[in-house]
């Protein structure tokens, strides 16, 4: 079964150029920085955009991501465009 982590890993691994399970770590650990007793799959879609800029964007700049900022933005782009998808698979 598809989740959230596993979409938005792949969308970032293409921005990232990285492999997708790498990317899929730096998503899950971001959001557990913000909300560590937090069941991903049950977050809000504000929840889960708030935890992304915050955790996802502080991993990146951790591992020196120079432009942490734009890729953070088309993440959230991303998940607002599909945000249908994002709350179908949160179910």
């Amino acid at each position: 079964m598809t989740t959230i982590i596993d979409v938005l890993g792949e969308f970032l691994s293409k921005e990232l150029d990285i492999k997708s399970i790498q990317a899929k770590g730096l998503i899950r650990l971001g959001i557990k920085d913000v909300v560590p007793e937090e069941d991903v799959q049950k977050m809000s879609l504000e929840e889960l955009k708030d935890a992304i800029n915050k955790g996802v964007k502080g991993r990146l700049d951790k591992i020196g991501i120079e432009n942490s900022n734009k890729i953070i933005a088309n993440l959230i782009k991303y998940i607002i465009k599909n945000q249908s998808l994002v709350t179908m698979l949160g179910m």
